[in-house]
C-alpha cells in the first residue's frame, strides 16, 4: 500500500463570521420539500423529495434534477435516490436495491442489484465510484467503473468491510472509510494503489468525506471522548483539525477546488444544527432565516453552496443555495 505522509498536525485557529449571505431556498413541491444531495459546476442540483408510492409498501420518495439556469425541477421517478451529478448531467445513485447510472437524455442503467450497493460519485470524464457486496452475503468493497462500463475493485479489505465511498475527483482518486477490528479508518485510492490506513493521529475513528482535484481531503476524526472534529489534509501541511465552537460534532461533507469546506455542526450525533463554510482558518456559519436546523452538503467550483434546512416541526426539509 502506498502511504500518504502525515507532514504536519495543525489545529486551526478559527474566526467565526456571519457574513451577509445571498440565499435561494427551494422545494420540489409544497408538501414534499427537497433533500438535495449533489451539485455540479453548472449549478444543477440532484436530490430527493417526498412523493406518493407507486404501490403499497413502496418508497415514498422520488428523485429530482433541478436546473441551475432556470430553477425548473425534473422528476426522476419513485424510489430513485440520486447521489451525485457531473457537469454533463450524468447522474448516479441508488434505485431501491440497485446502483444506477443515468446519462442526460438517456436510459437509467441498473447494476449491482441485491445488497444495497451505492454509486456515490461521478467525475467529469464519467468514471463512477461506489461500493457493493460481491456475493450479497459478504463484506462491501469499493469499485471504480470506467465510461465503457468496465468495473474494477479498488479496495477489498482482507478483514473488515468498506463502510462508505464518499467522493472522487477528476484524477480518479477515491476516498472513504472502512471498518477494521480496531474501529473505522480512512482510505485513499490513487493511481492504482490504496492507502488503507489514512488515519488522523491518535483518533479512534477517521472518515474522509470529500476530495478535490488537488488531492486535498476533508473528513472527520473522533477522539477518545466521542467528540467528532473536522479535518482538512493537504500534501503540504498534512492534517489540520477544526471545530465549530460549543459543539460536539463538526462534520465536513464537501470540498471544492479552492479548498473551501462545507458541512454541518451539532451537539448530538446525526442531528444537524447549523451549516458552515470553512476556508483558510475561518469558519463561517451559514444562516438560513427561520431555520431550526441546517446542513451544507455540497459546494461547486464557483463557490455555490448547496444545503437543506428545516423550519419548525416540519419533517420535510427544503433546499438552499448560498453564494458567499
Amino acid at each position: 500500500m502506498r502511504s500518504i505522509p502525515i507532514l504536519l498536525l495543525v489545529f486551526a485557529t478559527l474566526s467565526i463570521g456571519a457574513a451577509a449571505q445571498t440565499l435561494t431556498t427551494f422545494a420540489v413541491n409544497p408538501k414534499g420539500g427537497a433533500y438535495p444531495t449533489g451539485i455540479n459546476d453548472n449549478g444543477d442540483v440532484v436530490g430527493i423529495f417526498g412523493c406518493p408510492p407507486v404501490h403499497f409498501g413502496g418508497p415514498t420518495y422520488c428523485g429530482f434534477l433541478r436546473s441551475g439556469s432556470t430553477g425548473a425541477n425534473k422528476h426522476l421517478g419513485n424510489g430513485i435516490t440520486p447521489l451525485a451529478v457531473n457537469d454533463s448531467d450524468e447522474i448516479v445513485g441508488t434505485y431501491r436495491i440497485s446502483a444506477f447510472y443515468w446519462p442526460f437524455g438517456g436510459t437509467l442503467t441498473q447494476f449491482f442489484r441485491g445488497k444495497f450497493p451505492d454509486a456515490s460519485a461521478i467525475n467529469t470524464a464519467g468514471y463512477i465510484a461506489g461500493l457493493y457486496s460481491p456475493n450479497q452475503n459478504s463484506s462491501y468493497v469499493a469499485f471504480l467503473m470506467n465510461p465503457q462500463g468496465q468495473i474494477s475493485t479498488i479496495f477489498a479489505p482482507s478483514t473488515g468491510s468498506v463502510e462508505n465511498v464518499s467522493a472522487m475527483n477528476n484524477s480518479n482518486q477515491v476516498v472513504g472509510c472502512w471498518q477494521t477490528g480496531q474501529g473505522i479508518q480512512g482510505f485513499v485510492y490513487s493511481n492504482g494503489t490504496v492507502n488503507g490506513a489514512f488515519v488522523y493521529p491518535n483518533a479512534v475513528a477517521t472518515c474522509p468525506t470529500a476530495i478535490n482535484d488537488a488531492g486535498e481531503v476533508a473528513g472527520t476524526w473522533t477522539d477518545s471522548t466521542g467528540f467528532v472534529h473536522g479535518f482538512i489534509w493537504t500534501q503540504k501541511r498534512g492534517f489540520t483539525s477544526f471545530d465549530a465552537p460549543k459543539t460536539t460534532h463538526t462534520i465536513p461533507l464537501a470540498i471544492n477546488n479552492s479548498g473551501t469546506v462545507v458541512g454541518y455542526f451539532a451537539t448530538k450525533k446525526q442531528t444537524a444544527q447549523g451549516a458552515f463554510l470553512y476556508s483558510e482558518g475561518t469558519l463561517t456559519v451559514i444562516t438560513v432565516p427561520g431555520a431550526r436546523s441546517a446542513q451544507a452538503v455540497g459546494i461547486n467550483s464557483q463557490g455555490t453552496v448547496l444545503g437543506d434546512y428545516s423550519v419548525g416541526k416540519a419533517l420535510n426539509p427544503r433546499g438552499f443555495l448560498y453564494q458567499p
